[in-house]
């Protein structure tokens, strides 16, 4: 008996290491603000950018939010399967240079990029 709850206690314990290798990822978040008056060009822009990125290697997802309290305001939400995934893998990439060209023309400032697990 013993030896069955350490072996269903192994099994367990694998099953936690491996789930939660399988669910590390890096969370990018981007705060932009945008000229004034851009706001429907902009989303639009989103959109086709949208499509850029998620061809990227290690592209996990990506979700664009507009801020309520200021107009001009936007962040995005993006998950990579690691750091280097985005900073080398994507950010060094010919993606790279064709996503910034759809959203580049619309920056008030340069955005601020941070990384979260």
């Amino acid at each position: 008996m013993k030896t069955f709850f350490l072996f269903i206690g192994f099994l367990c314990s694998q099953h936690l290491s491996i789930a939660q290798a399988t669910e590390k990822k890096v969370l990018e978040l981007v705060t932009i603000e945008i000229k004034e008056d851009t706001n429907k060009e902009f989303e639009a822009a989103i959109v086709k950018a949208k499509t850029i990125i998620s061809r990227a290697k290690g592209f996990i997802s990506y979700e664009a939010k507009h801020c309520l309290e200021q107009e001009n305001k936007y962040i995005f939400l993006i998950y990579w399967e690691s750091v280097e995934a985005h900073m080398k893998g994507f950010r060094e990439s010919d993606l790279y240079k064709e996503y910034r060209s759809f959203l580049l023309p619309f920056f008030k400032n340069p955005p601020s990029v941070q990384h979260f697990n």
